[in-house]
């Protein structure tokens, strides 16, 4: 579990880079800060869950609440991205939501359910990590956007790789070992 936690805590930070370039929508909506604000903070409090001590009624809590918010705000976040640079970024932040989900979930399987579901919910984690990557090369092969965004989503998408590399790593014994190995 220390391992996941450690992906999805590189994922989180990785979100934290900042995508600029020029404003491809000027008209674009802008919506109530307190929107963007209530999912930053569900953001933070879904990073500071114990996920090895935490009540098992607080841990399905979070998972249920980040699971339920992933939609809508990466909605949230992709309508205040002005450049599709920021789009990427917005729209990976946004799935920070599933991973923590998934996280938790992995932790109550481990804690409170004999790892009933566990190897299922490692492969909907790689296979999350795997969509990811590919949304990010996807705008990366965009020739329009500009150096120091594709800059930032080149280090997004490599520390996705990372994640990815330890997260199959720590979880390969257990799920993703061939049968009679």
């Amino acid at each position: 579990m220390r391992m996941a936690r450690i992906a999805v805590a590189s994922l989180s930070a990785a979100a934290v880079l900042r995508c600029g370039g020029p404003a491809a929508d000027d008209a674009r909506r802008t919506l109530p800060p307190e929107r963007v604000q209530a999912c930053d903070t569900l953001l933070d409090e879904l990073a500071a869950a114990n996920l090895t001590e935490g009540a098992e009624d607080e841990l399905v809590r979070l998972m249920e609440a980040a699971d339920a918010n992933a939609a809508p705000c990466t909605e949230v976040y992709v309508a205040q991205a002005r450049s599709p640079g920021e789009r990427a970024l917005a729209a990976h932040r946004g799935r920070d939501f599933l991973f923590h989900a998934l996280a938790l979930e992995a932790s109550l399987s481990r804690r409170f359910d004999a790892m009933s579901g566990y190897c299922e919910i490692v492969a909907d984690t790689v296979t999350l990590l795997f969509e990811g990557i590919a949304d990010l090369e996807v705008t990366l092969t965009d020739p329009t956007l500009p150096d120091s965004p594709r800059r930032r989503l080149v280090e997004l998408r490599d520390l996705d790789l990372e994640a990815l590399d330890v997260f199959v790593a720590a979880n390969e014994r257990e799920c993703l070992s061939p049968v009679g190995d």
